[in-house]
């Protein structure tokens, strides 16, 4: 399945490099993606970040990078996920992933989940 606008535009921030550079590999090598300018995020992006914990201040962090009202988010969280699922949503977040459960097709998959108007976030998550 590909993006009715063609290609399904990514952008990551990751603080660790080897992550970010991994998360990148998957975009790269799948036909259905392409790499998005972080800084030119829009309503037909998904920006893809990767935080150690979840909570109110994440959420606070998403809302303040430029574009953020437009962007929907593919969070990779490396400890447990502790936001309400309907509070994030609100802010933009419409994917959760744990940091050890991304694999090339996971991540896939929720981005193509995303893209097509869905979520892919879970109270356990």
């Amino acid at each position: 399945m590909s993006s009715p606008r063609g290609k399904i535009r990514v952008a990551i921030h990751a603080s660790d490099p080897l992550y970010r550079a991994g998360l990148l590999d998957y975009v790269r090598k799948d036909h259905r993606l392409s790499e998005a300018d972080a800084d030119r995020v829009d309503e037909n992006d998904i920006f893809v970040v990767v935080i150690d914990t979840s909570g109110n201040a994440t959420l606070e962090m998403l809302r303040s990078w430029p574009n953020a009202c437009a962007a929907k988010f593919l969070l990779i969280v490396k400890d447990e996920w502790t936001v309400d699922t309907s509070t994030a949503t609100e802010y933009g977040v419409r994917g959760v992933l744990q940091y050890a459960d991304c694999t090339r097709t996971a991540f896939s998959e929720a981005l193509i989940t995303i893209d097509g108007g869905g979520t892919e976030i879970s109270e356990a998550a």
